[in-house]
């Protein structure tokens, strides 16, 4: 095991001035911020030269066009009614055909709604929800 005057002579030697740290120091002092300089740089140009175009044009008249504007599996709402009541309606899927017609319409359908005399449950094969005055 090395005695602390060893130790202590390693600690002095390392801390000099002019040491190999004091050298370490003065090269990383400036060739840390030509390196962040040069990969800004790159970080810069580089986009400039890259090969590829990122953009592209869509012709409307070539895009095939959905069948309906919305088209939702398994919804789900969630609230309260004006006393407070939480509830829940829940559809199989709902299907808005044009955004002329403001119009969705569900399938499979169920409600439940806590009331103060227990909760009430409600279910439907098929409905509509529109959506002008709701």
């Amino acid at each position: 095991m090395p005695d602390a005057g060893a130790i202590l002579d390693n600690r002095r030697r390392w801390a000099a001035p002019g040491s190999s740290h004091d050298r370490t120091v003065a090269v990383l002092r400036v060739a840390l911020p030509v390196a962040i300089g040069i990969m800004a740089a790159f970080v810069v140009v580089l986009p400039l030269y890259a090969g590829g175009d990122v953009s592209f044009l869509l012709d409307k008249n070539k895009v095939e066009v959905a069948r309906e504007r919305i088209r939702i599996q398994s919804a789900t709402y969630r609230g309260q009614d004006d006393k407070g009541q939480p509830f829940a309606v829940n559809a199989g899927s709902a299907v808005q055909k044009s955004s002329a017609e403001p119009i969705l319409r569900l399938n499979k359908l169920s409600a439940e709604i806590g009331l103060t005399d227990g909760p009430a449950n409600v279910v439907a094969d098929r409905g509509h929800y529109d959506m002008d005055t709701q």
